[in-house]
C-alpha cells in the first residue's frame, strides 16, 4: 500500500460540511494557530510556539495533542493519501484522495482556514462496516491516521476489480465484531474493578453492595459499622424482612470478618439454622 489513510472531522456541529462537500476540500479548525503554516520547518517543536506566541487559553496538556495534528495535516499527509469523513448529516463515510498540498484560505468558513484539496471517490453507509472498524473511527481526535482498520476501508470503497460489490460483507466481521466486544467488556470490567478499589475501599463499600441488591429487586439496607457481627449487608424480598431467605453479606474489601469472603448466608424457613450458600 502506497498510501496513509487518514480521517478528518468537519467540525462538532458539521460547521464545515460545505466546505467539504461543495469546495472539495479537507479544513481543520485550531483557533491558537490563526495563521499560514506553509512556512513553519517540518519539526513538532515549531508548531507548538505557534500556540506558545497566543494568549492561548488551550491547557498545556492538550497544545501537544493539536499541534501535533497540525504538524501531521501540513507535513505528514501527502497528495495521494486517502481520508474517510464519517459525516454526520447523512450517517455516511465519505472516501476521497488528497488532491492539492497544504493550503491557508479563510474564504467560505473564517474558523476552517488550514486546508487540502480532495477528491471524493465514493461514500458508503456506516452500515457496511465492521463494528471494530466504526469504533477506531470514534476517536475524539479532529484529524488521525486509520491504521487498525485500514485494510478493511481500503476494501470497501476500493474493491479489487474482480471483487463483489463494496457494500458485500466480510467473511471475518462476526468475529471482529465479538473481539471488539470482548475487549470493551474486559476494558469496562477492568474500570469497574479498579474504580471499586480505589473510590469505595472500605465502609463506603457496603451501602454501594446494598444498592446492587436493590437493583435485583431486594429490599436491602448496610449494618452498622461496629458489632455487626461479620454481617456488612442484609437483604430480603419481602418489606419487612422476615420471610426467608434473607440474606447476610460480608463484604469483601469492607472490614475484616471471620467468615468466608465469598458467601452468603441465609436463613430458611424449614430449617432453624442458618445456611451457608456459595456465591
Amino acid at each position: 500500500m502506497s498510501f496513509r489513510v487518514w480521517a478528518v472531522r468537519a467540525g462538532g456541529d458539521s460547521e464545515a460540511d460545505p466546505l467539504f462537500i461543495e469546495s472539495g476540500q479537507i479544513a481543520v479548525s485550531f483557533h491558537d494557530a490563526d495563521e499560514d503554516l506553509s512556512a513553519l520547518p517540518a519539526q513538532r517543536a515549531a508548531f507548538k510556539d505557534v500556540f506558545a506566541r497566543t494568549n492561548s487559553e488551550t491547557k498545556p496538556g492538550a497544545v501537544p495533542i493539536q499541534a501535533g495534528q497540525l504538524f501531521r495535516f501540513v507535513h505528514e499527509m501527502k497528495i495521494g493519501d486517502r481520508v474517510i469523513y464519517p459525516r454526520k448529516l447523512d450517517r455516511t463515510l465519505m472516501w476521497g484522495e488528497v488532491s492539492t498540498p497544504y493550503f491557508y484560505d479563510r474564504s467560505g468558513n473564517l474558523d476552517f482556514p488550514h486546508r487540502r484539496g480532495v477528491r471524493w471517490r465514493a461514500s458508503l453507509s456506516r452500515d457496511v462496516f465492521s463494528q471494530g472498524a466504526l469504533y477506531e473511527l470514534g476517536s475524539v481526535l479532529t484529524l488521525f491516521e486509520v491504521r487498525n482498520f485500514a485494510s478493511e476501508f481500503i476494501r470497501r470503497f476500493e474493491p479489487p476489480s474482480d471483487a463483489g460489490p463494496a457494500n458485500s460483507a466480510s467473511l471475518n466481521d462476526d468475529e471482529t465484531q465479538v473481539r471488539v466486544a470482548r475487549d470493551i467488556a474486559e476494558t469496562t470490567r477492568d474500570f469497574i474493578s479498579k474504580k471499586i478499589k480505589t473510590d469505595l475501599k472500605g465502609f463506603p463499600l457496603e451501602p454501594f453492595v446494598a444498592d446492587l441488591f436493590r437493583a435485583m429487586g431486594y429490599n436491602a439496607h448496610a449494618t452498622r459499622a461496629v458489632r455487626d457481627d461479620g454481617i456488612d449487608v442484609v437483604a430480603h424480598r419481602d418489606e419487612l424482612g422476615i420471610e426467608p431467605p434473607i440474606l447476610k453479606i460480608p463484604v469483601l474489601g469492607s472490614k475484616l470478618t471471620k467468615r468466608p469472603r465469598s458467601s452468603l448466608f441465609a436463613v430458611g424457613s424449614d430449617f432453624g439454622h442458618e445456611r451457608m450458600l456459595r456465591a
